[in-house]
């Protein structure tokens, strides 16, 4: 299948109360479904919000299937209930700490792929709460390669360019980006578009916690740079077609991909890894 609809979930995640979290979820993937969705992607975090200081009291172990009184597990039921492949970030316990952890499961509520938060945000101090990541995960979407990416992630272009030599042509980011920074969302996700030439489909969050707000603007953009849609600053679901089978002749229209230089860009990094630059004097 050349298309994918994607529907994307743009929650007022209420802080520490999973419960009322999952009633949302399912009431909007409910709407996802009516729309006909292949893809339903939730923001980052979205069961117990932005609660860093109380990540013991959320994270569960990872699971495959459906199982109640786990977060991934009822994740998983609400998949199967829907009949959606969903895709969002939750908080895994594991034996050597506490994962943000997106994870994917198909449409019986199996898990497809799972990705831990490579890169975690110093302005939060999250690696005081947080275990990092150390790998890269991606995903078969109906045929179609997809990479997987959480919030702060989206500043780091090489994660992108890697998933985009792995032969994604799609990239599925959960976020609850700032407000404060509304601007170099918008920004960035469009540019992970252009440069990759892929589909970037960013699940964002709104409401606020501790002063601080979250801007949504939950996007499409595909790989001309395109915004397909722009959900704005209302909750809600936001559905749109991505047109897969496009990508590979605008990479052929602009082959950015093909006239990478390589063995230039690794003389470059050894050269700067070699240079020690000055102490700093005050």
């Amino acid at each position: 299948m050349s298309t994918l609809k994607v529907s994307l979930l743009q929650m007022d995640c209420r802080i520490a109360d999973p419960e009322y979290n999952f009633l949302t979820a399912r009431s909007y993937l409910e709407m996802a479904a009516h729309d006909k969705a292949d893809l339903a992607v939730l923001p980052e975090l979205w069961a117990s919000s932005y609660a860093l200081d109380r990540v013991e009291d959320f994270a569960d172990p990872l699971v495959n299937e459906p199982t109640p009184d786990n977060a991934f597990g009822r994740f998983a039921a609400l998949a199967r209930d829907m009949n959606l492949t969903v895709a969002g970030s939750l908080l895994e316990r594991a034996d050597d700490g506490i994962y943000n952890t997106m994870v994917v499961y198909d449409r019986e509520g199996r898990l497809l792929s799972s990705y831990r938060k490579v890169h975690l945000v110093p302005m939060l101090q999250e690696e005081e709460f947080l275990a990092a990541g150390d790998a890269l995960s991606t995903v078969t979407l109906d045929g179609h390669e997809a990479g997987l990416a959480i919030c702060y992630d989206l500043r780091f272009p090489e994660l992108f360019q890697i998933y985009t030599r792995r032969g994604c042509r799609m990239q599925v980011m959960s976020a609850q980006w700032p407000d404060l920074r509304q601007s170099h969302w918008q920004a960035l996700v469009r540019s992970r578009a252009i440069e990759n030439q892929t589909y970037m489909v960013a699940c964002n969050g709104v409401g606020e916690f501790d002063n601080i707000r979250f801007c949504g603007h939950s996007a499409v953009v595909d790989p001309w740079g395109e915004v397909l849609v722009d959900a704005g600053t209302a909750p809600g679901v936001y559905t749109v077609e991505c047109d897969l089978g496009s990508v590979d002749g605008i990479r052929q229209a602009v082959p950015v991909l093909a006239t990478r230089r390589p063995e230039v860009y690794a003389r470059a990094e050894e050269q700067a890894a070699a240079e020690v630059p000055a102490a700093a004097t005050v």
